[in-house]
């Protein structure tokens, strides 16, 4: 029987699958997911204030998911060496692979960047937890493998999520709603080749407006949650 004060054994790593564009973390604590169900992976965000310390838990799920509602976060990543940490929890019941190495030690301090961090705080719920995939955090980047298996059906990820959020970031109104055209003209395009006559009719142009375009937000809510969409704007 091994000795309490021995670590534990961890998996051995393949120099073939361990990309260099990554934040530095261990990425051991990470299990396989069943390519053949095509499972993914979703955070759970723990409820907290402000400015408490971040705690989110990875779980697998096979899709469709039917039994978890889930939300999708698109942001920009960031400096990938201007890092904070986070605990990251790893709930290994849906995994493929048995985890008796790691029993009782599934907790990590985790990179990431200051641009998720602060996406986190600002999505962080104060009373319940929130459960959403970020391709950070959802996907193992330490593992080529998987990030190639990943890639292909990110868009049914995001077109199963109850609602996709678009983290801009703390900056000024006006650049940031440049980039909410910018972000739209992108989908449009990206519409239009994956559907032919479609029927979205006319360019998208910058709206200088910056304030009259605050004025065509329309904001509801969805299970008590609240959200914004454009509702029409004019140039």
């Amino acid at each position: 029987m091994a000795s309490s004060s021995e670590q534990p054994v961890k998996p051995a790593l393949d120099p073939n699958d361990d990309p260099e564009w990554k934040v530095q973390n261990d990425y051991t604590f990470y299990r396989p997911l069943d390519y053949s169900s095509k499972q993914i992976r979703l955070i759970s965000i723990a409820p907290g204030s402000k400015d408490d310390p971040l705690l989110c838990t990875l779980k697998s799920h096979t899709t469709p998911i039917n039994e978890q509602d889930f939300e999708a976060l698109s942001y920009c990543w960031g400096d990938l060496q201007d890092t904070v940490t986070i605990t990251l929890r790893h709930d290994h019941s849906g995994s493929v692979q048995e985890d008796s190495e790691r029993q009782g030690n599934n907790e990590q301090t985790f990179n990431v960047t200051k641009s998720l961090n602060l996406a986190l705080k600002h999505l962080r719920y104060p009373d319940q937890e929130r459960v959403i995939w970020i391709d950070a955090l959802c996907i193992n980047q330490g593992s080529i493998r998987e990030r190639n298996y990943a890639i292909p059906f990110m868009v049914d990820v995001y077109r199963c999520a109850s609602c996709v959020v678009v983290f801009l970031g703390e900056e000024n109104k006006k650049k940031n709603f440049t980039r909410i055209w910018q972000l739209m003209a992108m989908l449009k395009s990206a519409i239009e080749k994956a559907l032919p006559g479609a029927g979205m009719s006319g360019p998208l142009t910058p709206h200088h407006d910056v304030h009259g375009l605050v004025d065509c937000l329309s904001f509801g809510t969805k299970d008590g949650k609240q959200g914004a969409r454009v509702s029409s704007v004019s140039t």
